[in-house]
């Protein structure tokens, strides 16, 4: 083989690795590779921004994977000049659709322990086969901060064994998961271009 030829496949595996690399790397657009709540340490797993400029973070706990995770926290900014009622109005669109498809078991907006929030709760499912096979608790935070709405979502979600006890749990638990998504500050949201 010629060199020239070594060169260019050498060139090619380390362009690879870099495509590579570029493909699996989260981009941090809010500086925050990392979310604490409750003792626990949920690290950045994705990331996107789309077309309209909205952007978009998930966070896991280190051990879960997104095909059976227990717990996540999702943050969002929507795109410039939006509200927060807007965004809440959208979303309560979503969730009576869901409800009537039998996928949103229930959802009502409460009353925000943060001043300036917005918060909306609501239970859904996964259906299959007409057998829910996954339950979710999610609580929704709103708040315009820096001429964005900030969303930070908390999920708790249960599996199969689990989902006939999963509404006892929730009635147990939610008030410890309240004052744990409490916790974070979403004033230090902010887009990093």
């Amino acid at each position: 083989m010629k060199m020239k030829h070594v060169y260019q496949i050498i060139s090619c595996l380390v362009l690879f690795m870099m495509v590579e690399s570029d493909l699996f790397a989260q981009k941090d657009f809010f500086g925050m590779q990392t979310i604490t709540l409750a003792d626990q340490e949920f690290a950045l797993k994705w990331s996107a921004k789309t077309r309209n400029d909205r952007y978009m973070e998930e966070f896991l706990l280190p051990s879960e994977n997104f095909a059976g995770f227990v717990q996540k926290v999702t943050v969002e900014c929507s795109q410039e000049n939006k509200s927060v009622e807007d965004e809440m109005r959208e979303l309560m669109a979503k969730l009576a659709v869901k409800k009537e498809q039998n996928i949103v078991f229930s959802f009502e907006q409460i009353d925000s322990p943060v001043e300036g929030e917005v918060w909306i709760e609501y239970v859904q499912g996964n259906v299959q086969g007409g057998q829910s096979f996954t339950m979710e608790w999610n609580l929704n935070r709103y708040r315009l901060v820096n001429n964005r709405v900030v969303l930070f979502r908390v999920i708790h979600r249960a599996y199969d064994k689990e989902l006939d006890d999963f509404m006892k749990v929730i009635n147990k638990k939610r008030d410890k998961w309240i004052k744990d998504a409490a916790s974070f500050q979403l004033e230090t949201v902010k887009v990093k271009k």
